[in-house]
């Protein structure tokens, strides 16, 4: 590492702009801006929250990491949630919801089976999923399931109609 002296670590606050830089090895890497938006390997972010990856694709990783939870079917490994403020009850809502969590035990490096999972809530009601992707590329939506050129599905109707087609 460097000296003390050569201050390559450094959280600055510039008056000019009233932005905040976070410096790491001497090279900024995270910022809030005046307007609040934060950037995350980008000097000037365009959104709320913007990662930027230079040279390279931006990521993100959500990562379960309770060391007494061994990762076994139906264990949540992430979420992200959309939602609101409700003024009047001062709370946060969720309308929509995407999840993953595992569809088996993991073993080793490359055994990690899992599923995405797509939840909406109706009109009164809490979220619950809709549509699921699993370990197998199959896809779900409530109560059809879509596997290869096959469609099976289980509905209720009172009134409606129901077309299948096929490619």
């Amino acid at each position: 590492g460097a000296s003390a002296a050569a201050y390559i670590g450094q959280i600055n606050y510039d008056h000019a702009d009233n932005s905040m830089e976070f410096v790491t090895n001497g090279t900024e890497h995270m910022n809030i801006q005046s307007d609040g938006n934060v950037g995350i390997g980008i000097t000037n972010p365009p959104k709320q929250l913007t990662i930027a990856g230079a040279n390279t694709y931006a990521t993100m990783a959500l990562v379960n990491t309770d060391a007494n939870q061994t990762i076994s079917d139906g264990v949540d490994l992430g979420r992200i949630y959309f939602g609101g403020d409700d003024p009047t009850e001062n709370t946060y809502q969720y309308g929509a919801i995407i999840q993953a969590e595992a569809a088996g035990d993991w073993s080793g490096t490359t055994d990690s089976p899992s599923r995405l999972q797509f939840l909406t809530a109706a009109d009164g009601a809490t979220t619950a999923v809709k549509m699921t992707l699993d370990e197998d590329s199959n896809v779900s939506y409530g109560d059809a399931f879509v596997t290869g050129d096959i469609i099976r599905v289980a509905l209720n109707l009172d009134d409606g109609e129901i077309t299948f087609y096929k490619n």
